[in-house]
């Protein structure tokens, strides 16, 4: 990550603890426009979505990530994890099952 993209996401972080989220979403926006691939703004961004209550918006960025780590040679699981929880909190069994089905036919 650029440096200037570093201290944003330093920003961006420090407004999502202090639970200041559309702001730190904003902010995460902008550097994930010049950095797409950064991995540590996608999942800031994803947690920001679901504590501002976008479930949708945060399940996209987790689906993000769940591609790369299944494009990777050492699957950490992640995101998967992250998905499975939110569905189990949203009681969304259809996805719950969806998302854990897809992943047994990747291993």
């Amino acid at each position: 990550m650029i440096e200037e993209n570093k201290t944003k996401f330093d920003l961006a972080e420090s407004l999502f603890r202090r639970g200041e989220y559309q702001e730190a979403i904003s902010l995460l926006e902008k550097i994930r426009k010049s950095s797409p691939e950064e991995e540590s703004v996608i999942l800031l961004l994803a947690w920001a979505y679901y504590d501002s209550g976008d479930t949708r918006k945060a399940e996209k960025c987790l689906n993000i990530l769940l591609e790369k780590e299944l494009k990777r040679r050492v699957f950490t699981g992640f995101a998967f994890d992250e998905l499975v929880r939110i569905y189990k909190q949203e009681k969304n069994f259809k996805k719950l099952v969806k998302i854990t089905s897809f992943f047994w036919t990747k291993i």
